[in-house]
């Protein structure tokens, strides 16, 4: 779509209908890297997961936008990784971030599946509206050893 559109118009509009909300982006493409895996990182947007994936990295999915839907949480409950990191971009208040993660462990009773997010806030160099991929992958290896927080520290 446009560069600049309001928050009720999709900026990106997908060639073939689909319900986004009933999927995940990546999740079929990068299976064999996702099931069973230690940490799952789950971005907002498609071309997040496109990038990691330039830098080797296959263990990521995208929800297309910034919220889960119950679908979506299924799905990622199904990998049955270790840990879920949200990976929102930035400027996104972290209450969504928090409705997102009670989301999960709603549906993830009697699991023990750890649940982390990004917090962009510790992040003073990144310009607004930012995936936590859109700088170098220098940049991304720090935000993964340095900016990484159990989501309960959210309900602090």
């Amino acid at each position: 779509n446009e560069d600049d559109v309001a928050m009720e118009i999709p900026k990106y509009l997908y060639l073939l209908r689909n319900n986004i909300s009933m999927s995940l982006f990546n999740y079929s493409e990068c299976y064999e890297h996702l099931y069973g895996a230690d940490k799952v990182l789950v971005f907002e947007s498609e071309k997040s997961c496109m990038k990691a994936f330039g830098w080797g990295i296959k263990n990521t999915v995208a929800i297309g936008s910034h919220s889960l839907s119950s679908a979506q949480v299924k799905l990622l409950l199904q990998l049955q990784v270790k840990e879920i990191c949200l990976m929102l971009d930035s400027d996104l208040p972290l209450g969504e971030t928090k409705k997102n993660a009670d989301m999960i462990k709603k549906y993830a009773t009697m699991r023990d599946i750890k649940v982390t997010y990004w917090n962009w806030h510790e992040n003073l160099d990144l310009p607004s509206k930012s995936a936590p991929v859109d700088g170098t992958f220098e940049e991304f290896e720090w935000i993964l050893e340095n900016e990484i927080y159990d989501v309960k520290e959210l309900e602090d």
